[in-house]
């Protein structure tokens, strides 16, 4: 069972739930803070600017997070890659305007035996995860865009990050759209500033998740602590265990992560891009996906039984 059209599936609902809620005025709100009546969940981003900007105790902001906290414990970064809608615009650019990264051939029509013996990982010149020494630094330049986003907030008594954060922009575009066509309220340039901050932010700077998103360097802090749904690979059915040079999983993540090692997994979204491009079907993710990993894994080893 690959988890790509799962994921894309549920990202597709959500959108697609909020574009609805905001043209039949629901009320609802948006990813950025959304909820019924005096039931709100804002963006744990969002909250901790709200109580620097007005350097007082929010209870609506402060629940929020606890709230971020639970589920980042749970799931981790899965909101980056089931979720946002930024992850989601990044692969569809990716998909239609650049190569594909993974410049392995199928192997599917010619047996696994067709893989030659097992070399350097083509990504260990950029990937943190194939470091010699196995660590992987916490911090980068993501959580100094954090820091700057909190700071900004903190000096200006006002969320400034909000202003360029492209999920608001996606949903203020998606409103300002509706408005356009519906002829509700007057033509603003924000039609045409949005799109073109969304545009500098996820065509132009193209390492925007993985250098600049501050909502991603928070997540990611928030995920230490979090051991579920890791990618997990089953050394019996793994070729590059048995001597293959296959890296095909290292090479699609893209966190830069390598399943074969614990470095940096904090930073795993669960996007289950590893486990869907496996040739052996030898990844699987920890507790919530067990029932279909083993059901993955059993018919694997039946296959490469003689």
């Amino acid at each position: 069972m690959k988890i790509a059209p799962i994921r894309y599936a549920i990202g597709a609902f959500v959108f697609i739930a909020v574009a609805i809620g905001i043209a039949v005025n629901a009320g609802g709100g948006t990813l950025s803070g959304f909820g019924i009546a005096d039931i709100v969940a804002l963006c744990p981003l969002g909250s901790l600017e709200i109580m620097l900007a007005s350097k007082t105790f929010v209870p609506i902001a402060a629940v929020s997070l606890v709230v971020a906290v639970v589920l980042v414990f749970i799931f981790g970064k899965a909101f980056c890659s089931w979720i946002c809608p930024a992850s989601f615009a990044r692969e569809l650019k990716d998909s239609l305007g650049r190569k594909k990264f993974l410049r392995a051939k199928e192997t599917s029509d010619r047996g696994v035996e067709a893989l030659e013996p097992a070399g350097e990982c083509e990504l260990r010149a950029s990937c943190d995860a194939c470091r010699s020494d196995g660590k992987r630094f916490p911090l980068d330049s993501r959580h100094a865009v954090l820091l700057a986003a909190l700071a900004s907030a903190t000096v200006f008594g006002f969320p400034v990050f909000c202003l360029v954060c492209p999920i608001g922009l996606v949903f203020g575009t998606v409103v300002l759209l509706y408005q356009f066509f519906a002829g509700i309220g007057q033509v603003s340039l924000s039609l045409v500033a949005f799109p073109v901050v969304l545009v500098i932010e996820l065509v132009v700077m193209r390492s925007w998740c993985s250098r600049f998103c501050p909502l991603g360097a928070l997540l990611s802090l928030l995920s230490l602590s979090n051991k579920t749904l890791r990618p997990k690979v089953k050394s019996s059915a793994c070729l590059r265990e048995s001597g293959a040079a296959c890296n095909r999983c290292a090479q699609m993540c893209p966190e830069g992560l390598d399943p074969h090692t614990e470095a940096g997994m904090n930073e795993c979204s669960k996007c289950g891009k590893c486990k869907d491009i496996c040739p052996a079907s030898a990844i699987t993710f920890s507790r919530l996906f067990k029932l279909i990993q083993d059901d993955d894994v059993s018919s694997v080893e039946q296959r490469r039984k003689p």
